[in-house]
C-alpha cells in the first residue's frame, strides 16, 4: 500500500483534533466542540483525508448564516468488529434539494461499484462528501453505513459512518 495515500485512523483523527483546536482558538466561545475518540485507532487504515473534509463541511456549509453558539460533536469509535464515526452540528443543515441530490449520487455510486465495476463512470463533481463516499465503498462495498442527514429534533446535520474492521488489522 502506497504510504502517500493511506494513514491510521490515529493519524487522520490528531489530525482533525488539531484542525478543531485551531477553529476553536478562531471561534473562541461561539464553538462548543464534544470531541470523543476511543478504541485501537492505530489498527485501523483508511485513505488519508478521509473524515477531515467532513468535518469541515460544518464550518463551511454548516454555519454559514447561521448565528453562534455552534455545536460540533465528532466521536470515532473503534472496537474488536467496526469503526464508527459521527460528525453532528448545530447548523443550518443541508437544503432538501441538495440533500436530494446527494443522496442520489450515492445511489448511483452503489450502482457502479457493486455492478459495472467501471470507475470511469465514477463522478465526484467536487464534492468532499461524495469522494469521500467512493473512496470508504470502494474499500468497504456492501459493508459500509454511510448516513448523511438532517436532525429531526435539532437544527444541523449528521453523517454517521459504520465499517468493519479487516481481519488482518485485528
Amino acid at each position: 500500500t502506497d504510504t502517500n495515500i493511506v494513514a491510521s485512523l490515529d493519524e487522520e483523527v490528531k489530525h482533525i483534533e488539531n484542525y478543531l483546536n485551531f477553529m476553536k482558538m478562531r471561534y473562541e466561545d461561539n464553538l462548543n466542540i464534544e470531541f470523543i475518540s476511543k478504541g485501537d485507532l492505530g489498527k485501523v487504515k483508511l485513505s488519508r483525508q478521509s473524515l477531515q473534509p467532513i468535518v469541515e463541511n460544518s464550518f463551511i456549509h454548516g454555519f454559514y448564516q447561521v448565528k453562534p453558539p455552534y455545536n460540533l460533536e465528532f466521536s470515532c469509535i473503534v472496537d474488536d468488529k467496526r469503526l464508527s464515526v459521527n460528525v453532528i452540528d448545530n447548523g443550518g443543515g443541508i437544503k432538501k434539494e441538495r440533500l436530494e441530490i446527494i443522496l442520489s449520487k450515492l445511489q448511483s455510486i452503489d450502482e457502479i461499484i457493486l455492478k459495472s465495476r467501471d470507475a470511469a463512470l465514477l463522478k465526484t463533481d467536487e464534492m468532499a462528501l461524495i469522494n469521500i463516499y467512493i473512496r470508504l465503498k470502494l474499500e468497504y462495498k456492501d459493508d459500509l453505513t454511510f448516513i448523511i442527514k438532517n436532525n429531526a429534533n435539532r437544527k444541523g446535520a449528521t453523517v454517521k459512518i459504520s465499517a468493519p474492521i479487516p481481519e488482518d488489522s485485528i
